[in-house]
């Protein structure tokens, strides 16, 4: 229980900071055209996660300490390959799961374009939010959380879990964007999984290099298991899939 008191606020210090980056496109838009810039399919998710990754910075340099105990640092014993087809394999079982299930997916992230998804999506997005869960969330909280949970002879870093449920969480706001229940039901548990893998890479390595190729490799097998299912039922059908 004291551990946990320990924990709770810098949760909440975390939540704190990813909402008022998740609001920063329409306070930003605020000072310029208004709606017309909130219209433009990048500028959320330019402004929103480009805030986040300040913040980040920001939260580090607050803290003090070596910028190299963030993880800007050379990876120890990075295991590249394993990492990124540990993310390749997530993200092709999520998309398969909302392709096979009645979720609507996340269709808003096609008006991006493919140019588009592969900046804002595999690039932009995975490097801020790593640098915010990974860099600057999983250092912070652990001094607060060193003791091991363990389960019997099975142990867990509590950072490394604490990291994981946040930016499992952090994907809640898809809900914001339109999605429905069935796609929140996939990408909540599928994001916290990739987010325990990122963790475990950052906790491995002490570097956020293994954490954002494991990110950037769970976009790109989700998108590339999208691409084989639309091949797939096009020849097995003859039409043009609707996912």
């Amino acid at each position: 229980m004291n551990r946990l008191r320990a924990v709770v606020p810098s949760f909440a210090l975390a939540w704190a900071l990813f909402a008022l980056a998740t609001l920063s496109p329409r306070i930003v838009a605020g000072f310029g055209s208004g709606p017309a810039l909130l219209e433009q399919p990048w500028f959320t998710h330019f402004v929103g996660k480009s805030t986040l990754a300040i913040l980040a910075l920001a939260a580090m340099a607050a803290a003090g300490g070596p910028w190299r105990d963030w993880g800007f640092r050379a990876p120890a014993n990075p295991r590249w390959r394993f990492s990124a087809l540990r993310g390749c394999l997530l993200g092709a079982a999520a998309t398969i799961l909302l392709i096979v299930s009645p979720a609507q997916g996340m269709t808003w992230i096609r008006d991006l374009g493919l140019p588009g998804i592969v900046l804002w999506i595999w690039l932009h997005s995975s490097f801020t939010e790593e640098l915010f869960v990974r860099g600057w969330f999983q250092h912070f909280v652990r001094p607060a959380s060193r003791r091991p949970l363990e389960f019997g002879s099975w142990s867990l870093s509590p950072e490394v879990v604490l990291s994981g449920v946040l930016f499992g969480s952090m994907h809640l706001t898809i809900l914001a964007w339109g999605a429905d229940w069935w796609t929140v039901a996939i990408i909540v548990p599928a994001t916290t999984l990739l987010g325990l893998c990122a963790a475990e890479d950052r906790a491995r390595s002490g570097s956020l290099a293994p954490a954002v190729l494991s990110h950037v490799a769970f976009n790109l097998g989700g998108f590339l298991a999208g691409v084989a299912a639309a091949i797939a039922y096009v020849v097995a059908t003859g039409q043009k899939p609707s996912f």
